[in-house]
């Protein structure tokens, strides 16, 4: 149960400092920057990779 909770919260954390990142970068709206998102994904998904492996 709490591992997939744990799931839940991370992503919409990523979610949201992804939406972040996107509007910093030009102040870009999110729909059209999914190519911003799929880079930044996989950036985030290191680094919660590895806060995973902290906690």
């Amino acid at each position: 149960m709490s591992g997939s909770h744990l799931g839940v919260v991370i992503n919409l954390i990523l979610t949201t400092m992804v939406a972040s990142l996107a509007q910093a970068v030009g102040g870009v709206k999110v729909e059209p920057s999914v190519g911003i998102i799929d880079v930044s994904h996989g950036m985030f998904f290191k680094v919660i990779t590895r806060m995973s492996l902290i906690i």
